[in-house]
């Protein structure tokens, strides 16, 4: 019964932030809004990569802090949003990160393996296109990659919280809880900044 409640916040979650971001997206003269998760970054004169942090854009809609290169298309009139997951092969790493059952339903899944496909994916627009993203990666013009008004718009409207978003920050405290407690208690019994750091 959980999971089922929290794939039906997860559908209201999806839509309420769809109406919300084609609003911003009709605002700002935009016809659509690219949003990257990130891509791996290789550490200088080595093969090895630094540990990958998911954009913070692209988790507000997502809960997929370790996928790499996937794009989130939301559009001015489109029903649904666009999610575009690279799923090449690769020998060196884990699988992807998946969604969680049934989170894949409130998006068009399009898979891919080369950068092309997210290439052709931009053709398809008449209008501007905005890309929130570390790196412009799709060599957006450079006036709308990470545009100001865009980002001060997504930023307001974060602070009011959807009913997901509030069930998420529940369920966190709850799986934290225990943990203050132990601080707490360490720290009545006089124990060090370090020691307490560690029943934390």
């Amino acid at each position: 019964a959980h999971n089922t409640d929290m794939n039906t916040l997860y559908d209201q979650h999806v839509q309420q932030k769809t109406q919300r971001f084609q609003k911003l997206l009709n605002n700002t003269g935009y016809q659509a809004l690219i949003v990257a998760s990130g891509s791996f970054k290789t550490q200088f004169q080595d093969d090895l990569f630094y540990p990958f942090k998911a954009n913070p854009y692209f988790k507000e809609w997502l809960p997929l802090n370790k996928r790499r290169d996937a794009f989130l298309v939301i559009t001015v009139d489109a029903e649904i949003p666009t999610l575009l997951l690279d799923c090449a092969e690769d020998i060196w790493h884990t699988a992807p990160q998946s969604l969680p059952e049934g989170f894949e339903k409130p998006f068009k899944v399009i898979e891919y393996t080369q950068i092309d496909a997210v290439h052709e994916q931009l053709k398809t627009f008449t209008g501007m296109v905005a890309l929130i993203a570390e790196c412009n990666a799709l060599q957006i013009p450079e006036g709308h990659h990470n545009p100001e008004n865009l980002l001060q718009g997504i930023d307001f409207q974060r602070r009011n919280k959807t009913a997901y978003e509030q069930a998420c920050v529940r369920q966190a405290s709850h799986l934290a809880a225990p943990a203050h407690l132990a601080a707490r208690d360490a720290f009545l019994n006089g124990a060090s900044e370090y020691d307490i750091a560690n029943a934390y």
